[in-house]
């Protein structure tokens, strides 16, 4: 007996089959009371039990629910010759003659009677496995019985529970109050809502759902979400024309190729010459960029989860035009893909085709593009259901195949985020000896997940009680690296490439094609991180010799880091760069009392290495220059304001998120000595954590101290830091400005200078009080902006601190001057705000200011509170309704300023 079925054969034994004295029902109900256990009173459009707990509603479109849904069909005034087309339930496993497929129907569809009720129109005969199913993995029920209740589900099945997450997703976008939608025949806006859902869907040859869902239930059925199309985004697919299926065409896909607007054209034309490149790194064929274009011609699902995709990439794209980086265009798209598949999912041949896959995996990179954790997550584990089904995985060959290693590296990257296991429970059985090159450098990445799983809490957590059986693991995972890399091929060998610079730490490797060097990248960044997480028992001879081996991976990963130059490949780099930069200070550093090393989550991703020279075209991306440049171009200010301790840290996160403003979150030098840093770090946590952090900027101000600039620079999350050498005579004020703004440059930070100096002091800063202030003048403006700087602060008049009964003697006609001067080349940045007028800081703002740095003018509500009740409030209550006072000021000057609902 092998070792797969031997593993098999000792798996626990499945859960005992509830009675149906408890509710479970065998051939009817909704799906979604069978997977709960409930018993269903079958109502429509949603059940009893369904409409009760807010779930969503489905039935298994089935031959013997044929005649109730062509009822319901009926009488939903829908076309009544598209269920002639329907496939039915009972021949979904003879549809496709695929070998893979086959196999799931004939020989994986191992149910439980849970899933056997929830597809109880198969034959007996059809799930019934045989005796040698080559497939089956142990580790199923054990990784996965919290998720779900049988070892392997039919593809309709997956495909529901998938198609659950989706409906989910636009709930939570309806709580949020935003709704978006264009039908795909091109609707007007000004077409009636009631023509978009039923139209789009005849226009694509598509039956109406049979089951149309309440809003509360299943939200891609809402009306308003149909009645509210978005201008000039719009997929523009042909009309329906008298209709005859071809031989080879399924009732879900169009007759004739799609048909795209201009704008659309461009989106398509982008995912196919460039973003199918990041899917197709590994895979020579080049599905995406070659067999999946020509699918999503005649299946509208997938060509909008391409637009959306698409889409979303301009939206971050510094080089993209205004119109591109409006995030609302994938978002709709994003919208019309869940509507479509809402639709398709009725088809059984389309829950097995390779364009669900594909429409699957595009979605899910979405998600990674957005940034939106849980989103991620769940479609990553949407697709794994979805290829879990069908058995597709590592060895499958086309589309399949490839589709299973894009997905598996999106798992890898998540679960490395996240410190859990990978979902994967695959295990290749193809030996070095029979395998391709490139299929040699995937087997990498299966290694990776591997690591991961080593590297993930729960497996720190089980592994710290006995501390010679994670030892063995990590030798084990050693040896599978080991022998990856003796069974590397010449391909793999670096070619002959330029000579590095003397100053160079890395010496370059280059290695083509670029999977090859990512696939080499990857080997060292797993061996990086097993050397962090594996116990050390011996001591310091054992330390020595892994900082050694942790140095050799450290020069491969950074080596060919240098050479690589397309997106595609600079990804997969980026994630080594990630863990190796990472991982070499957290091995240089930390070696606890146990000897066990442990790799701690960071908060922010550090800046590029110093041997490597920033983007030339750094500076459109910082997100410092991002929001005072909108704010400028928008002729309204941004609140700059000082932190001094977590209450304020809060207060202004939520204050951002009340008004959808930007904000700058501003640090004095103070905190960084006071905290060691842990202010700071802090504060980019909890912007990272915020869903408007591309909007919160992290601003050191006032940093006067020549070393401290750049240990700062170096090793905290700062977007842009100010450069105040004011408290220097003129030359050397420049001098040293010019100096540190080119160290902060080579990090990425944006900077911020003070020509002149501003009178007076602020609590935090104490190098310029008493020194006396100077007026900018004009022709310092110039000197001050060819040393590199984004913002300069002028002093026009206006001082640090309080103005006293005098109150601000500002000098507009200087301003204008020092505007002028500037000429858009840099932001203006104004400073000694307390005890202004909104009168008055509203003319500052149409004078060009756009950086509006406070202080008591949003924490005077705060002091005052602590002062009224810190001696007879509890702490928490005073912290609590303290930072209450931080948001609601703080809110009111965002208004005020012009920022509010510029976040968006």
């Amino acid at each position: 007996m092998d070792t797969t079925r031997r593993l098999a054969s000792e798996a626990p034994p499945r859960k005992k089959r509830k009675t149906r004295g408890r509710g479970l029902r065998k051939s009817t109900g909704c799906i979604t009371c069978k997977r709960r256990h409930l018993k269903c009173d079958e109502a429509t459009p949603d059940c009893g039990p369904c409409s009760k707990s807010r779930q969503v509603c489905l039935y298994a479109a089935s031959t013997q629910m044929q005649g109730s849904l062509q009822t319901r069909q009926d009488s939903a005034d829908a076309d009544a010759d598209a269920d002639a087309h329907r496939t039915s339930t009972s021949q979904w496993h003879s549809t496709y003659p695929d070998p893979d497929r086959e196999q799931a129907a004939s020989g994986l569809l191992r149910l439980t009677a849970e899933a056997a009720a929830a597809s109880s129109s198969l034959p007996v005969d059809a799930i019934s496995p045989p005796t040698d199913t080559p497939y089956l993995q142990p580790s199923v029920q054990e990784q996965f019985e919290a998720d779900t209740e049988i070892a392997l589900t039919p593809p309709d099945a997956a495909f529901y529970r998938w198609f659950n997450l989706l409906a989910s997703d636009l709930t939570s976008e309806k709580a949020g109050g935003t709704r978006l939608w264009t039908s795909l025949t091109g609707v007007p806006e000004t077409s009636a809502p009631e023509t978009s859902a039923v139209d789009t869907i005849d226009s694509l040859h598509l039956p109406v759902s049979s089951h149309q869902t309440s809003t509360d239930s299943l939200l891609v059925q809402d009306v308003s979400l149909l009645a509210s199309p978005a201008p000039n985004v719009s997929a523009s697919f042909p009309s329906r024309p008298p209709y005859t299926k071809p031989p080879d065409q399924d009732e879900w896909q169009g007759s004739e190729p799609a048909k795209l607007s201009d704008q659309e054209h461009d989106l398509f034309e982008n995912f196919v010459t460039k973003l199918s490149a990041w899917i197709d790194l590994y895979d020579p064929t080049r599905g995406f960029a070659i067999l999946v274009p020509h699918l999503a011609m005649h299946d509208a699902g997938l060509m909008n989860a391409i637009l959306a995709l698409s889409a979303r990439q301009l939206s971050i794209n510094i080089n993209a035009t205004e119109e591109q980086r409006d995030r609302n265009i994938g978002l709709q798209y994003y919208y019309e893909t869940l509507h479509y598949v809402q639709q398709a999912m009725h088809y059984h041949t389309y829950t097995v085709s390779r364009e669900l896959l594909a429409t699957a995996l595009i979605i899910s990179t979405y998600e990674m593009l957005d940034d939106f954790r849980s989103g991620w997550e769940r479609h990553l584990k949407g697709v794994f259901w979805i290829q879990r089904s069908q058995v597709i995985h590592g060895d499958s060959g086309g589309l399949q195949q490839a589709i299973w290693w894009a997905w598996l590296r999106q798992d890898i990257w998540a679960a490395f985020r996240e410190h859990r296991k990978t979902l994967s429970f695959w295990t290749p059985a193809k030996p070095y000896t029979a395998m391709t090159s490139y299929e040699v450098a995937t087997r990498i990445l299966w290694i990776f997940a591997k690591v991961v799983d080593y590297c993930s809490e729960e497996a720190i957590q089980a592994g710290e009680g006995n501390l010679q059986l994670r030892i063995d693991k990590a030798g084990s995972i050693f040896e599978m690296l080991d022998e990856w890399q003796n069974n590397l091929s010449v391909e793999f060998a670096p070619l002959a490439g330029r000579k590095g610079n003397p100053s160079d730490v890395f010496e370059p490797i280059w290695i083509h094609p670029p999977a090859f060097g990512n696939s080499i990248q990857v080997n060292s960044a797993a061996r990086i991180l097993i050397l962090l997480h594996k116990p050390s028992l011996k001591g310091m001879r054992e330390y020595m010799a892994n900082q050694k081996l942790l140095a050799k991976a450290a020069e491969t990963v950074c080596g060919i880091a240098m050479t690589l130059t397309d997106a595609a490949s600079s990804l997969v780099s980026s994630q080594c760069l990630y863990i190796e930069k990472n991982g070499s200070s957290q091995m240089s550093n930390d070696l606890t009392s146990s000897g066990h090393q442990r790799f701690q989550r960071t908060f922010y991703i550090p800046p590029p290495l110093a041997t490597m020279a920033p983007p030339p075209d750094w500076k459109l991306s910082n997100k410092s220059n991002l929001v005072l440049t909108a704010a400028e171009n928008g002729k309204y200010g941004v609140i700059a304001a000082i932190a001094y301790n977590i209450e304020h840290i809060i207060g202004f996160i939520k204050a951002a998120e009340v008004a959808k403003s930007p904000i700058i979150i501003q640090f004095f030098p103070w905190a960084v000595t006071y905290s060691s840093g842990l202010l700071i770090r802090t504060a980019a946590d909890a912007i990272s954590r915020s869903p408007l952090r591309d909007h919160i900027v992290l601003h050191m101000d006032h940093a006067q101290d020549y070393n401290l600039i750049k240990e700062c620079a170096d090793n905290l999350p700062f977007d842009s830091i100010m450069v105040d050498m004011s408290h220097y005579e003129k030359e050397e004020n420049l001098r040293k400005t010019r100096e540190l703004v080119a160290y902060c440059q080579e990090k990425c930070i944006a900077t911020e200078a003070e020509p002149g100096r501003i009178e007076g002091g602020e609590d935090g800063v104490v190098d310029t009080e008493g020194l006396e202030g100077s007026k900018t003048t004009p022709e310092e403006v110039d000197e001050f902006v060819d040393t590199g700087v984004d913002a300069l602060a002028p002093a026009f008049g206006n001082m640090h601190g309080e103005y006293w009964s005098i109150g601000p003697q500002l000098d507009f006609l200087r301003l204008g001057q020092i505007r002028t001067n500037i000429n858009s080349r840099v932001r203006i940045a104004l400073h000694g705000t307390n005890g202004f007028q909104e009168d008055l800081l509203k003319k500052c703002i149409a004078e060009g200011c756009s950086k509006i740095n406070v202080n008591r003018l949003v924490l005077d509500d705060y002091y005052d509170h602590l002062k009224a009740n810190a001696p007879t409030m509890s702490q928490t209550q005073l912290m609590t309704e303290g930072t209450q006072k931080v948001v609601d000021l703080t809110v009111k000057w965002m208004e005020i300023c012009g920022s509010a609902g510029k976040a968006v």
